[in-house]
């Protein structure tokens, strides 16, 4: 790991994530996250006794990632306006998503395949995204209907980026969320 790069633990668990989503968990060696951490192998062992204990640090940034952004987002004063902003993107995302999918999405979807018992906490990546976007439109007058609001719009954003995949290119994605945001200017 180059100086001045971070830690080698914080080198390894932004490798591995970079190659989960890229390549997928099951299809990413701990070999390979030490080859992009720029560490040897062997030193892999002493951060992570197993690739498991590397997913959960990798769930845990996630995490942290998810947690950060909802925070930036809550100094803006406008609920409607902090929706826009979680549901925006910019070209650049676009089209990584439009490659890879969701970071969060694709990696819960692989971890209920492999019944891994990671899954469980992969899952807090979108039930924290549903709580956050249902406590926004709860103050915007959505009340009971918040929760089931907020899983329809996360679950409505997931289908995109699987259609981004699916239907390789950024501009239908773009198109989409295009219609999201006028959707919620209007809410």
């Amino acid at each position: 790991m180059q100086p001045g790069k971070g830690t080698i633990r914080e080198g390894l668990i932004n490798a591995a994530r970079s190659l989960f989503y890229q390549h997928g968990y099951l299809h990413t060696t701990l070999a390979e996250v030490a080859q992009t951490a720029a560490v040897p192998i062997g030193n892999i062992y002493y951060y992570f006794k197993t690739k498991d204990s590397l997913l959960e640090a990798v769930i845990a940034e996630y995490q942290r990632q998810v947690e950060g952004d909802c925070a930036r987002l809550d100094h803006i004063a406008d609920p409607r306006e902090r929706l826009r902003a979680f549901f925006a993107i910019d070209g650049t995302t676009a089209r990584q998503v439009a490659r890879f999918g969701c970071p969060y999405g694709t990696l819960c979807q692989e971890l209920a395949k492999l019944e891994s018992p990671l899954a469980e906490s992969a899952q807090h990546l979108l039930q924290s995204q549903i709580a956050w976007v249902a406590r926004q439109l709860t103050s915007l007058g959505k009340g009971d209907t918040a929760h089931d609001l907020a899983t329809s719009l996360i679950a409505l954003q997931q289908g995109w980026y699987l259609m981004a995949t699916t239907f390789p290119g950024s501009e239908a994605l773009m198109h989409h969320l295009k219609q999201l945001d006028l959707w919620l200017a209007a809410v």
